[in-house]
């Protein structure tokens, strides 16, 4: 028969916790007060229309054209992995990254989606032809996106 191990408990004074609890309750006191209009009482407006925009964005993922864009910058691994089976071409540095590696850029963003006036647009410019589409790699993405921020 087995002998049971008996564990310590300690309470947990480290450092890192005690961010971690102070964050949470911090946090909890910035939750605004919104009114919860929609979907009977559980969605803020602005729960709900982000609601919308990450259901919509979820979809690009089998969205042709980005498959296509995908496809065109793709070429069969020259790196020494043998799992990696295609390498793709980031359009702004030239360099080849693994898929992982790279991210599909709308060169026209698609823009914001806070009421439903701007639904026609924000769907016109999210599923766009592949000639609106680029992909690049994260870094780059990265870059693009923070020099349209500071304009």
């Amino acid at each position: 028969m087995r002998k049971k191990r008996k564990y310590k408990t300690r309470n947990d004074t480290s450092t890192k916790k005690r961010k971690t609890v102070r964050r949470k309750v911090a946090v909890a006191k910035r939750k605004s007060k919104a009114p919860k209009v929609r979907n009977h009482g559980k969605y803020s407006e602005a729960e709900f229309w982000q609601f919308i925009r990450s259901g919509l964005r979820n979809r690009t993922r089998f969205w042709l054209p980005r498959l296509e864009a995908l496809k065109r910058a793709r070429r069969p691994s020259q790196s020494s992995n043998k799992r990696l089976k295609w390498e793709f071409l980031c359009s702004v540095c030239g360099d080849w990254f693994p898929q992982k590696g790279v991210q599909v850029h709308h060169l026209e963003p698609a823009g914001k989606l806070n009421s439903a006036e701007d639904l026609p647009s924000f769907v016109e410019n999210l599923f766009c032809e592949v000639d609106k589409l680029a992909v690049i790699c994260k870094n780059c993405h990265s870059n693009e996106h923070k020099k349209t921020k500071k304009e």
